[in-house]
């Protein structure tokens, strides 16, 4: 098939599918369908591939925080790969890999703020992000650790 061939081709069928789309779309669902499990088999191959990781860890971060892969390992190169709050590496472990550190980000204005380790990350959601409850739960805990200290 020569390249205008194809290109009379290609017009032809973008034509039929628009004149069609009902009966298009019907086709395609059932054909979706018919090839579900196959689909699936591929789609979770491909995303066992350090590639198809790749893609869907830039795809997530795109559509959750509006930032790249890239965006994402320089605010962690410029972390020295460390949490923000407690200085560690992230040591989560997800089937068999260690977990990436999370974006932490305002709720409200959805502006990134840094990245974390999971047990960071989980703790100051759980304080509800307020700076008032982290200091409390801060002071509570040096208050116990002079006690033990003192023999108390």
């Amino acid at each position: 098939m020569t390249p205008h061939e194809r290109e009379v081709r290609r017009l032809s069928n973008a034509r039929y599918r628009k004149n069609n789309r009902e009966r298009v779309l019907q086709i395609e669902r059932r054909s979706r369908l018919k090839h579900k499990d196959a689909a699936l088999a591929r789609s979770r191959a491909f995303r066992s591939t350090e590639h198809g990781r790749r893609l869907s860890r830039n795809a997530r971060l795109g559509r959750e925080f509006g930032i790249s892969i890239e965006d994402y390992e320089a605010l962690l190169a410029s972390q020295d790969g460390l949490c923000a709050i407690c200085h560690r590496p992230e040591t989560r472990q997800m089937f068999g890999r260690t977990s990436h550190m999370t974006v932490d980000h305002d709720h409200e204005t959805g502006l990134i703020r840094a990245l974390l380790c999971h047990g960071c990350n989980a703790s100051i959601g759980l304080l509800e992000e307020s700076p008032d409850r982290c200091r409390a739960a801060a002071a509570y805990l040096e208050r116990f650790n002079r006690r033990q200290q003192d023999g108390r």
